[in-house]
């Protein structure tokens, strides 16, 4: 079998405490897959943290690590379920769309990744690899609990059933989820945009959501979360900012794209 590219990326900000140990893990996950193309982007902005430094270093010693940094003036949102947070995050997702769009290489897989968990267990990538499937998520959970914290990305069941889930149970059929992972193929998701429409869009699903209603709008139905998959994020102050934005942000951000 040919080895499988990958583009990973995500959105970060004040994350220096944990991007160093979750991008040790996954770059050792990789490398020992020998994988045809790993490529690595992430956009960055408004950290008062060394999250920009941690980022260039990794610049440094990896050719195929690539970020983009600004300094917007932004502050952060509380973790709440509301529609100019969703809206501001799902600016900043696509900026990694757009790199994806623009590369001539045609990557395999497209790896969303929350570089704020506290834990991810990477060798569970591959049984996401083997389902037949446009996308699939991760079992998030809070940290020292089994209950699924990402409540407001899911979409097409309850978060009862999900909570029901266990190590041995199959995957989940669903219609939107993440869980601070997410395998997309990329035939699947190129060329498409979180928030088409963000003048008249509502957040019944988060900024993930608006993601995944495009994909079925063009036949890309399947997606599943990954029981096996588990990621573990603590929603304390030290972690809490996750790259929230202010409405500064969404008419900045909504002038660039």
């Amino acid at each position: 079998m040919t080895p499988a590219s990958f583009f990973i990326c995500g959105i970060v900000r004040d994350v220096a405490t944990r991007f160093p140990h979750n991008y040790n893990v996954l770059r050792a996950y990789f490398d020992a897959r020998r994988c045809a193309n790993v490529y690595w982007y992430f956009y960055e902005n408004d950290s008062v943290d060394t999250t920009v430094e941690v980022l260039r270093h990794c610049q440094q010693h990896n050719d195929n690590f690539h970020f983009e940094s600004e300094k917007l003036g932004a502050v952060s949102w509380p973790s709440r379920r509301i529609n100019p947070r969703a809206k501001a995050l799902c600016l900043c997702r696509n900026k990694y769309l757009q790199r994806l769009a623009d590369m001539d290489y045609g990557f395999d897989y497209m790896l969303v990744v929350d570089m704020d968990l506290l834990t991810m267990n990477v060798s569970h990538i591959s049984t996401a690899m083997s389902y037949d499937a446009d996308m699939v998520g991760a079992y998030g959970c809070h940290v020292n609990s089994s209950q699924y914290y990402d409540g407001w990305a899911l979409g097409g069941c309850d978060i009862g059933t999900v909570h029901k889930l266990n190590s041995s149970s199959p995957k989940q059929a669903v219609t939107s989820c993440f869980g601070g992972m997410g395998l997309y193929k990329v035939p699947s998701v190129r060329y498409l945009w979180y928030n088409k429409n963000p003048e008249c869009a509502q957040y019944p699903h988060a900024d993930h959501g608006t993601l995944h209603e495009e994909m079925r709008n063009v036949g890309h139905t399947k997606m599943y979360i990954c029981p096996q998959w588990l990621t573990e994020w603590k929603p304390n102050a030290q972690f809490s900012s996750r790259t929230l934005h202010s409405n500064e942000l969404c008419s900045t951000a909504k002038a660039t794209q």
